[in-house]
């Protein structure tokens, strides 16, 4: 899972750049449907520990609290991503700058 959000994080912070620049890459899909809103969405119930992750895993499948941040970038072209759920079970174990940081990027 870390992996995977390792991944997340680089697109996001692509997206984020994106929108810095008039590019929408929030909205971009490969001819086979891949995008990044798909694979937050795949991997967002595994991170709620709602779904176990059923896949090779060396490094755990807890999401690193600072990924909070992440959503909350990805929560404002997703309306799967809902703030109660980031900060409910993500969010509890940021610091308070961290917690600070992710609250301004929702909506």
């Amino acid at each position: 899972m870390q992996y995977t959000v390792f991944n997340l994080e680089a697109f996001i912070t692509l997206a984020r750049i994106g929108d810095l620049v008039g590019v929408d890459l929030w909205n971009y899909s490969s001819n086979d449907g891949r995008s990044i809103i798909n694979a937050i969405n795949f991997a967002f119930p595994f991170m709620l520990g709602k779904k176990l992750w059923e896949h090779e895993d060396i490094e755990g499948t807890k999401a690193d609290p600072t990924f909070a941040r992440y959503l909350a970038m990805a929560s404002r072209h997703d309306a799967e991503i809902h703030e109660d759920e980031v900060i409910g079970k993500i969010f509890q174990n940021q610091t308070a700058i961290e917690r600070i940081a992710t609250l301004s990027f929702f909506k």
